[in-house]
């Protein structure tokens, strides 16, 4: 069921500063967002914006609500960072010390293979996703299984 085009856009910023944020914007999302605004700005109605994005009419009407309500501040996401690592810089320094040590004595090895001299020393338990991310980060092709 279509939500209608009742709602009006807010203009936070002058057509001009808009460009100058989309032109800067670092990422897509950032740009599907502010071009979603742009086309508010030029007349679009929100279902006709939000086709241009790529996006869902609901989508486009969270994104013109947050607009409103808050300028770009709003509009653009905020992930809070995610979750914390299980290990500080510290800890995550010398293991991949550990690793690449582990793995500059046993030619062609990953820290899959090193796994349970490496987890007996440290909380990290080792799954196949951290093997990866782990050996890419000393430079290293992963194990094959």
């Amino acid at each position: 069921m279509p939500m209608g085009d009742a709602v009006s856009v807010k203009r936070w910023l002058s057509e001009a500063e808009l460009d100058h944020q989309l032109k800067a914007a670092d990422n897509g999302k950032r740009a599907r967002r502010l071009g979603f605004i742009k086309n508010l700005y030029r007349g679009d109605s929100v279902t006709e914006a939000i086709v241009r994005e790529g996006r869902s009419e609901s989508t486009g009407y969270r994104w013109l609500h947050r607009w409103n309500d808050g300028g770009l501040d709003a509009l653009l996401p905020d992930y809070g960072g995610g979750r914390p690592p299980k290990l500080s810089e510290s800890e995550q320094e010398a293991f991949l010390e550990r690793i690449a040590s582990h793995s500059r004595s046993r030619q062609r090895q990953s820290s899959r293979s090193c796994k349970p001299s490496l987890t007996s020393s440290t909380r990290l338990h080792i799954c196949p996703g951290n093997s990866k991310k782990w050996d890419s980060r000393i430079g290293r092709q992963p194990a094959k299984a």
